[in-house]
């Protein structure tokens, strides 16, 4: 589990339950999760205020993020992972097929690939390519808005169990069939319904299952702040201490200086089993982040 030569670079590999995964080092700096008041210049090397607060009830709304916040983040998608029902015929294409068959359509000596595109767009769905993208996507966020309006605070009046306790973030809940839905739009590139669907399997709508992992990492493959923290705290609750702190390292590293509260969580191992850990994030490519973020792996 080294971060080996023959990765990508800023590109670390992780066991998590069990389960080797490479897992991309990210800047948070998206501008769907920018908050909208901050000044920003997009870099690799910067770090801009991220939002830290994300809504995971309509109540949440104003508390954690403002609504023209929470409208930008409903805005992130990955496109290639988009897909798309051809008029007339129900056969369901994704983005790359589109390409493709655009290419083969109408080849463009010129290179101007969007230009294809366009056309092939044109000519099978009535509609501009970026009109198609945008009416997809929004359609979609109405999917998402109305699954939304499912999800509501759990009852805390009864103590909480031990994996519930591991989360920072306010106990929620959420129907069956909108967790079916957040699924339905994470695999169609929806960032914020891959880290919701993450989120949920994490906790108890979804019996705290271990499936919660590659929604997660998806999100935070796509620069989601607060899915790599959130998965730290599932692992934590799972007593996978080794992967909580490859998740925390690599959030902190993104920006997310929340995910420094995993050291208290820590501060409870035994020293010997504290040091085993520290010895093998050293021996696997963590050195550097260890270094960086020393308080995280030596709690006080």
């Amino acid at each position: 589990m080294a971060k080996t030569k023959s990765a990508p670079a800023n590109c670390y590999k992780v066991l998590l339950l069990g389960s080797e995964y490479e897992v991309g080092l990210k800047v948070f700096n998206r501008l769907e999760f920018i908050e909208p008041a901050a000044k920003y210049q997009v870099s690799t090397r910067e770090k801009p205020n991220h939002m830290t607060g994300f809504p995971l009830t309509s109540a949440d709304i104003g508390a954690l993020a403002s609504q023209k916040g929470f409208d930008a983040t409903l805005k992130a998608f990955d496109n290639s992972q988009l897909r798309f029902e051809l008029p007339g015929s129900q056969e369901i294409i994704s983005t790359p097929e589109l390409y493709a068959r655009a290419q083969l359509e109408t080849p463009d000596p010129e290179g101007s690939h969007y230009r294809t595109y366009d056309l092939y767009s044109k000519r099978h769905f009535r509609m501009s390519y970026a009109r198609l993208l945008d009416t997809h996507k929004a359609s979609l966020i109405e999917h998402f808005k109305a699954a939304f309006e499912e999800n509501a605070p759990a009852d805390v009046s009864s103590s909480l169990c031990p994996k519930q306790e591991a989360f920072s973030h306010a106990p929620v809940v959420s129907t069956p069939r909108s967790l079916e839905v957040y699924q339905g739009l994470a695999a169609q590139g929806h960032v914020y319904s891959q880290y919701l669907a993450g989120l949920l399997l994490a906790t108890a709508t979804g019996g705290y299952s271990a499936t919660c992992v590659s929604y997660l990492l998806d999100a935070h493959e796509h620069k989601h702040p607060e899915a790599l923290k959130v998965l730290a705290e599932f692992l934590l609750g799972c007593e996978d201490y080794l992967g909580a702190m490859q998740c925390a390292l690599l959030s902190l590293a993104g920006g997310n200086q929340g995910a420094a509260d995993i050291s208290y969580a820590l501060a409870d191992i035994h020293p010997a089993d504290l040091a085993c850990i520290n010895e093998n994030l050293s021996e696997n490519g963590f050195a550097r982040l260890i270094k960086t973020y020393n308080k995280l792996i030596k709690p006080e």
